[in-house]
């Protein structure tokens, strides 16, 4: 009866070494892979922290923001706002002069959520970027990073599994 509860025993223990293995290898290639992905990109990923966009974007929800593109009526663009960074929707836009008699693109903003439209005028040295569609794999890298405790049930396995 001895070597069968050992025998049981073993079984169990390579289960759940081998699973630990599968996990850490997963999580750490999904966090890898996102990072990998972040680094090679001119765009920049940003962490939400306001809710002025909701539904379109909520809270702690990871935005893409590409530099190159110019801006259109309908898009949503970041930009800097009294050194803070802000995400909402481009409602107007026109070109103006400055005092120095640069030409200057303006946009009118308002966050989804918000009844009536910013009272600023953004110009377009001030903006980040326009919003563009997040991959998958740099949401889950980041929603992971944002949890250690999560991200180190999948990396800790791993680093046991080696040793």
């Amino acid at each position: 009866m001895a070597g069968i509860i050992s025998t049981s025993w073993t079984v169990v223990r390579r289960f759940f070494l081998v699973s630990s293995f599968i996990m850490g290898i997963g999580g750490s290639t999904v966090v890898a892979l996102g990072s990998l992905q972040t680094a090679r990109s001119p765009h920049e990923h940003i962490v939400v922290t306001g809710g002025s966009m909701e539904p379109t974007i909520s809270v702690r929800e990871v935005i893409t923001v590409d530099p190159q593109l110019i801006p259109a009526v309908g898009d949503v663009i970041t930009f800097l706002r009294d050194d803070q960074l802000v995400t909402h929707r481009v409602t107007h836009t026109w070109s103006g002069t400055d005092p120095s008699g640069r030409v200057r693109q303006m946009f009118t903003t308002q966050g989804d959520a918000n009844e009536k439209a910013d009272p600023w005028t953004v110009v377009d040295d001030d903006i980040l970027g326009t919003v563009i569609p997040t991959s998958p794999l740099v949401s889950l890298a980041s929603w992971l990073s944002l949890r250690p405790a999560l991200l180190a049930v999948f990396i800790l396995p791993l680093l046991i599994g080696l040793f």
